[in-house]
């Protein structure tokens, strides 16, 4: 008895998916293999999408989508007519926010005490940052130091530009406090030093042609230590010190 010849093509090798970005908005997949591909899945944390393969001749395929801010995590699998398949994983970042330029000293609370010191901060690491127009250095965790000598007490501007590695770049005017100021006013609990406000628990007042003042505020606001001696018999404050190391 002869039985009709039959003939069957198995694969069973794993066949080549390549992938190729472009922009910082959209992902462009694509494809380019030898074999017969049927089913290209794409996935994402918000998108799921059944691929078309556009040409038969050369088997490729192309699907754009729109970026999330921050990292995207893409899975691409793709499935021939054997059962064959091959998945790829991939994380993608999409930056379009310029960098932030943070100056930890010094501020209006702890203002610098000397004409030269070394403002420090902090911004996205990698950031390519100038002060004035000089390259600053920053360092892998986005830490920087920068001499500075100021003539002027009180608050003084540094023109800083940042670009990130993503090209996204910010100009700013950084506030660097030298020194500090304090305005008080007679019969007034409001006092300022440097700009920032505080209610006083008494307001400053003249007595006999004096003006009396907060002590421990303004030495507080120069970052010194106040000290205060009572009299033991009297109960009542002798001598008042100030400390500044």
């Amino acid at each position: 008895m002869n039985l009709p010849s039959q003939s069957f093509t198995l694969r069973n090798h794993p066949f080549r998916l390549l992938v190729e970005l472009f922009s910082k908005d959209l992902i462009h997949p694509k494809h380019l293999s030898t074999q017969w591909i049927l089913s290209i899945f794409l996935l994402t944390r918000s998108q799921s999408h059944l691929l078309k393969i556009l040409t038969q001749t050369n088997f490729e395929f192309q699907h754009s989508f729109l970026l999330e801010e921050g990292e995207n995590q893409i899975n691409i699998k793709a499935l021939d007519e054997a059962g064959n398949q091959t998945q790829k994983e991939y994380t993608v970042y999409k930056d379009t926010i310029p960098p932030v330029v943070t100056i930890s000293f010094p501020t209006p609370k702890n203002p610098a005490m000397k004409k030269s010191f070394d403002v420090q901060g902090s911004t996205e690491p990698f950031t390519e940052l100038y002060f004035n127009g000089e390259l600053v250095f920053v360092d892998s965790s986005g830490q920087f130091t920068y001499p500075l000598r100021v003539d002027s007490v009180g608050v003084n501007t540094i023109n800083a530009k940042a670009i990130d590695k993503s090209g996204n770049s910010t100009t700013t005017n950084l506030h660097i406090w030298a020194g500090v100021t304090i305005v008080l006013q007679i019969g007034n609990k409001t006092a300022f030093s440097n700009k920032q406000e505080q209610i006083l628990n008494a307001s400053p007042y003249i007595n006999n042609g004096r003006t009396m003042v907060p002590f421990r505020y303004i030495g507080e606001a120069l970052n010194a230590t106040i000290g205060f001696e009572v009299n033991p018999l009297t109960k009542l404050v002798d001598q008042v010190t100030l400390r500044k190391e």
